[in-house]
């Protein structure tokens, strides 16, 4: 929280279904830094250094945020951010497009 706090901004993955990329997201949604500083390295997950903030290679779609507001939420702190630049993996393109998942429903 004090590394985001401090830079206020942040950056946040877009994940897909696949069974290890699933594991990976639990673990470290179960896992406190506090408890084990070297979570990203145990899930299995290449955690890449950038200048806005570490990004993991295998999501493909990252966004880069500034920070616009925090909000307690129980045990938790839930951030807002303002969109800054969204990455893209090469991979992703007409051939191999990302789809929007078919039992979400939409809202307006």
């Amino acid at each position: 929280l004090n590394f985001i706090r401090k830079r206020k901004r942040f950056g946040c993955g877009v994940g897909y279904i696949d069974e290890a990329i699933t594991k990976a997201i639990q673990f470290t949604g179960t896992v406190s830094l506090n408890d084990n500083d070297r979570k990203s390295n145990l899930c299995g997950l290449e955690v890449v250094d950038r200048e806005w903030a570490p990004m993991i290679s295998a999501l493909p779609i990252h966004f880069e945020c500034d920070v616009i507001s925090e909000q307690k939420l129980g045990t938790h702190i839930i951030f807002f951010g303002a969109v800054k630049k969204i990455l893209v993996r090469k991979d992703v393109n007409e051939k191999y497009p990302l789809e929007w998942s078919p039992w979400a429903e939409l809202i307006a």
